[in-house]
């Protein structure tokens, strides 16, 4: 079982402009995203950093632990989902034991990660 929300959620530079209309079933969510060169499947891009991508079908898209961190940090969505979906991707390997530990490290989202790991009582 994987949770599918009724809304896509896109992170995007904090610069980020577009003219073209964003539907209502989008939500973009800007943050500070580093620069890098990141080479994927028939993909040369400039954008999030390579721990933070990986490319699907030629199209970058946020890591497993990045996307929890994101839509967490939107709130919105039920604790126990993301609990859910965090435990259903470390057991899968799409999360490993070093972004684990990079995310403890990091004060903005060492809360959520802490969040992610306890469970409800």
């Amino acid at each position: 079982m994987e949770a599918m929300p009724s809304r896509i959620h896109i992170t995007v530079p904090k610069g980020f402009r577009s003219s073209a209309h964003i539907p209502k079933s989008i939500v973009l969510h800007k943050a500070e995203l580093v620069l890098a060169e990141m080479v994927s499947t028939r993909l040369i891009s400039t954008g999030l950093v390579s721990t933070e991508t990986e490319g699907i079908d030629g199209v970058p898209v946020t890591s497993a632990p990045r996307t929890l961190m994101d839509i967490a940090l939107a709130g919105g969505f039920p604790n126990g989902d993301l609990r859910f979906a965090f435990v259903e991707d470390v057991r899968s390997g799409k999360i490993t034991r070093a972004e684990t530990r990079a995310a403890q490290a990091d004060p903005k989202r060492h809360e959520v990660l802490r969040m992610l790991q306890t469970e409800e009582r």
